[in-house]
């Protein structure tokens, strides 16, 4: 048969390509689902943002999975238990509040945290305090028992030995940290921990509990 004698329409089928690009439809955030507080302050950030009330509600589960972090396990079978991690991601173009909606939703978790460090700052300064002068104690030891001769430098030696325990002994408490904005999880592992040994690790982009 030759080739312009071809019937081509047999070769295209009559429905429309499906675009790769194409997005399924989605059901509705479940707001009421939240207690009732938390669901208030999804609808009201959501209005004020002019964003969907997903980009809040996502936000909020995983402030408050940071709030319940290093306090419930899974038992996978006996024997084997994993923490309860909460991974979410926001996912909108250029421009579309991702940032603002972050920011107003991690704001409690901020203010929990600057309230622990409060709660602690004068234990830290008493404790920081301390080491300073028992550090500074251990140098001048160690300079004494350098210049000393004999019977008295052995002495002074011990002295300095003794010193410089004490001062290493004395721990200054970390300023407790529960939230990191765009952190890799070695850099999180450097991060002084909250007395629950929790940590939220956000972005405007996405965040983790």
């Amino acid at each position: 048969m030759a080739l312009q004698d071809t019937d081509w329409a047999e070769f295209f089928t009559p429905e429309r390509p499906e675009p790769l690009t194409s997005r399924a439809p989605l059901p509705p955030f479940p707001v009421d689902a939240l207690p009732e507080v938390v669901a208030a302050m999804v609808s009201a950030v959501s209005q004020f943002t002019q964003t969907d009330p997903g980009m809040a509600g996502t936000s909020a589960l995983s402030m408050l999975a940071a709030c319940a972090g290093g306090r419930v396990e899974l038992q996978v079978r006996p024997g084997w238990n994993e923490p309860v991690n909460l991974f979410t991601a926001t996912v909108a173009g250029p421009g579309e509040r991702k940032s603002a909606v972050q920011a107003t939703m991690s704001r409690p978790l901020l203010d929990a945290e600057a309230e622990l460090a409060g709660l602690g700052s004068a234990a830290r300064l008493e404790a920081e305090t301390t080491k300073n002068v028992a550090v500074k104690a251990a140098e001048q030891a160690k300079a004494a028992a350098g210049r000393a001769e004999g019977a008295e430098r052995d002495r002074l030696l011990a002295d300095a030995i003794g010193a410089a325990a004490t001062a290493d002994a004395i721990t200054v408490p970390a300023v407790p940290r529960i939230y990191a904005d765009d952190v890799t999880p070695e850099a999180a592992a450097s991060l002084p921990p909250c007395s629950a040994s929790r940590l939220a690790a956000a972005s405007g982009v996405t965040s983790s509990a």
